[in-house]
């Protein structure tokens, strides 16, 4: 069984967040794969730095399942909060009007 500890639950409290930063990262002529993508690392990134905090912190080995787990989770709470919450109320276009580093310029 994997149980969650606190640096998990706060990757997790920072994925509503993620799709905001993929939205400035990436420029608004960016195709959708690519932004897709980039969440799902940013997300990856998150979870893997959380369970390495974790195992430190702890003096434990680190647990590889409990990282993947927690990938999995900060990516669905992401996508979820884009597509559900932050597309339709306009924060999404708003993050992506911002001058962003990959895309074409134009």
């Amino acid at each position: 069984m994997i149980a969650l500890n606190l640096p998990q639950i706060v990757s997790m409290e920072i994925a509503p967040l993620l799709p905001l930063a993929t939205g400035w990262i990436a420029r608004q002529n960016t195709t959708s794969s690519v932004k897709a993508t980039l969440l799902a690392f940013l997300s990856c990134v998150c979870a893997f730095a959380s369970a390495f905090i974790a195992s430190v912190s702890g003096g434990t080995h680190f647990d590889w399942s409990a990282a993947i787990f927690a990938c999995f989770g900060t990516w669905a709470i992401a996508a979820i909060t884009h597509l559900g919450l932050w597309k339709h109320i306009g924060v999404a276009q708003f993050f992506q009007s911002l001058p962003g580093f990959i895309g074409k310029v134009g």
